[in-house]
């Protein structure tokens, strides 16, 4: 299978504003989609893009869930969250080969692991030494500080 053409397991950590990202509904195409992402929030880091569809929250298929039912399922763990997402070309690519979009397919993104506050001084200096990208995946990579 094609790496760009892979769905995506995000694992999200809860900051102080939430997920960072924006949850919304299309009635056309039924399911739940991010529409927006905050920089730099755990979404960010996480690989959520605007535009993909959900398709599990912490490994139980969402697909057919009303909104309501998807936010009750992310909320369900109190401090972390694990999305199970596809893009829409992806999305196409999958269903013209009769696959189901699950997570033994996904590319796993993002971490568990607490965030550093952005005004701390760890983070800062974690942020101003970027390193060039991951050659196997293409994603920007920043060094750890340690802690």
């Amino acid at each position: 299978m094609d790496a760009e053409l892979r769905p995506r397991l995000c694992f999200l950590v809860r900051g102080e504003r939430g997920y960072g990202f924006h949850l919304h509904g299309e009635r056309n195409r039924g399911g739940q989609f991010i529409r927006k992402v905050e920089p730099g929030s755990s979404a960010d880091l996480a690989g959520l893009r605007p535009g993909d569809r959900i398709v599990e929250v912490n490994g139980v298929n969402v697909e057919n869930d009303s909104h309501q039912q998807v936010v009750t399922r992310i909320c369900e763990v109190a401090h972390r969250t694990r999305l199970l997402v596809v893009d829409r070309e992806t999305d196409e690519y999958l269903r013209s080969q009769d696959r189901a979009c699950t997570e033994d397919l996904a590319i796993e993104m993002g971490t568990l692991s607490p965030p550093l506050s952005q005004a701390h001084p760890l983070w800062l200096a974690h942020t101003q030494r970027k390193l060039p990208p991951d050659p196997e995946t293409g994603q920007q990579t920043f060094p750890l500080p340690d802690l």
